[in-house]
């Protein structure tokens, strides 16, 4: 099955499923996969000794971060055949207004909003994944900490809103890995 198309966008806060599922669905649906690109160039820049780890960025190195997480969006989502990613920029625009928009202009963060906006406009479909159905595990990059995981939820729901984007919030239930991307396939009928 080839949806050449299509050009999914997977959504929420941490250990929601998105990576398995973003793994899965592109397999399956022969979809070229975009890793989650903010943990895997964190993970760069602390190997490079750019930042000794996420809690000690400050704010105009996580802004010059944010930016080149930014810039990688656009290219990748210019790409004209379908792919799966795994986050979008309006989670990125999430953490951008938590760590970055508070210290700089309010012209910086309607530029970067603006940003994201033109990104999130080219996904096909784009899926929320509940909060809270899986268990917080430790990966040496993401925070393990329930509330901090409820602000980001609820600030992505208040990003979406303000981006007056459409998207799926998918079932609350704890679903297996496979029922999660039927439950998704569902929605693309498929």
């Amino acid at each position: 099955m080839t949806n050449k198309g299509y050009k999914i966008g997977l959504m929420g806060s941490s250990c929601s499923g998105k990576t398995t599922s973003a793994g899965i669905l592109a397999t399956e649906l022969r979809l070229e996969l975009y890793p989650e690109f903010e943990s895997v160039m964190l993970a760069e820049w602390i190997k490079q000794g750019k930042v000794t780890d996420k809690t000690r960025m400050p704010p105009n190195v996580t802004k010059e971060f944010h930016e080149s997480a930014l810039r990688l969006r656009e290219t990748k989502s210019s790409n004209s055949r379908g792919y799966v990613s795994d986050r979008t920029a309006a989670d990125l625009l999430v953490y951008n207004r938590i760590y970055v928009q508070p210290h700089f202009p309010e012209s910086y963060g309607a530029e970067f909003t603006a940003r994201c906006k033109a990104i999130m406009e080219r996904y096909t479909h784009l899926f929320l994944f509940p909060r809270g159905v899986l268990p917080l595990e430790a990966n040496g990059i993401r925070t393990v900490d329930s509330d901090y995981q409820l602000r980001v939820h609820t600030k992505l729901l208040e990003v979406l809103g303000d981006l007056r984007i459409s998207y799926v919030s998918l079932s609350k239930e704890r679903l297996s890995k496979q029922d999660r991307v039927e439950e998704i396939k569902s929605w693309l009928e498929i």
